[in-house]
């Protein structure tokens, strides 16, 4: 009788563990690794972002710089 309680009592022991497991601790975890990700996510979309501005600032800027160029020039060139 005794070693039937004490066998219940284990089960029942390894019962909640796994539980406890596949409830709470699993779902937790999961949780906590896709807000990694996301968070991963939205860095990577604002230095993207950001990437994306520098480029167009700067195209801009050879943009410019190439017009000023072309003006100088065509003006040096329509002095002679």
């Amino acid at each position: 009788m005794n070693s039937r309680y004490y066998l219940l009592g284990l089960a029942t022991v390894l019962v909640v563990a796994i539980s406890y497991y596949f409830v709470i601790a699993l779902p937790a975890h999961n949780a906590a690794l896709l807000q990694i990700e996301r968070d991963k996510f939205d860095i990577m979309q604002k230095e993207l972002a950001s990437r994306h501005a520098i480029e167009l600032q700067e195209k801009e800027q050879r943009k410019a710089l190439l017009n000023t160029c072309i003006s100088t020039a065509e003006a040096r060139y329509s002095e002679y």
